[in-house]
């Protein structure tokens, strides 16, 4: 019906095809102007919806204004920038919380203003584009960006753990000594820790994620120093 894709049939091809299949003139043009509802001797796919058949999914992309699109590609390259950024973090220093804890936040206070950010960033010898990188970071304009900005997952596992100890201990101290390293030696392996979580906590989440993200010293053992960063 419409073969140059001019969004339109008009009335003289619609009786033709349709006299392809069978269709004398008259009945094709009764069915025309059932469908030429604005009655401009013409009829479009919006019209044709009249018959009830499905429409051909269209990619979204077809249907974006020039604004969306353009809304779409900056999207599209911040996240690019902080790809690039996050794979670099995970090349230098293994895991986005060990970037964090001894490469990002040297001060220790949990999040990160745009000069520290800046600074940080020059400092382990990133060297992208990082007024893109800091506004895709920052996507709600809070002035600062977090650990959670750039490793939601390992922030929320983090977080949870920390909850799921408070409702019985007071202090991570109350933890460390009691649950933790019962043989008083400063330290916790990674046996014993699993084993505390799953035995004496009772703890259900990624144990062995946690620990990963606990471990800053990559040597399969914790010290209280290393915990206190929940």
């Amino acid at each position: 019906l419409d073969p140059t894709n001019s969004g339109f049939c008009l009335f003289d091809h619609f009786c033709q095809e349709l006299q392809k299949f069978g269709w004398d003139r008259r009945q094709a043009k009764a069915l025309f102007r059932m469908f030429d509802v604005g009655g401009e001797q013409d009829i479009s796919m919006d019209e044709l919806e009249l018959v009830g058949l499905e429409r051909r999914a269209v990619d979204q992309v077809d249907s974006l204004t020039p604004r969306d699109m353009r809304k779409k590609q900056s999207v599209e390259a911040n996240q690019a920038v902080v790809d690039n950024f996050i794979a670099f973090l995970h090349r230098t220093f293994g895991t986005i919380v060990r970037a964090w804890r001894l490469g990002l936040d040297a001060d220790g206070d949990g999040r990160l203003r745009f000069q520290e950010f800046c600074t940080s960033c020059k400092d382990i010898g990133y060297r992208g584009k990082l007024k893109t990188l800091w506004k895709a970071l920052d996507s709600k304009n809070t002035g600062y960006v977090t650990l959670g900005s750039m490793a939601p997952k390992a922030q929320a596992l983090l977080d949870d753990f920390r909850t799921f100890l408070e409702e019985d201990y007071r202090t991570l101290d109350d933890v460390f000594e009691r649950v933790l390293d019962t043989d008083r030696s400063g330290r916790v392996s990674q046996e014993e820790f699993f084993a505390a979580c799953r035995d004496k906590l009772k703890y259900t989440g990624n144990v062995a994620k946690l620990f990963k993200h606990l471990d800053v010293k990559q040597n399969l053992n914790l010290t209280m120093q290393e915990v206190e960063f929940l």
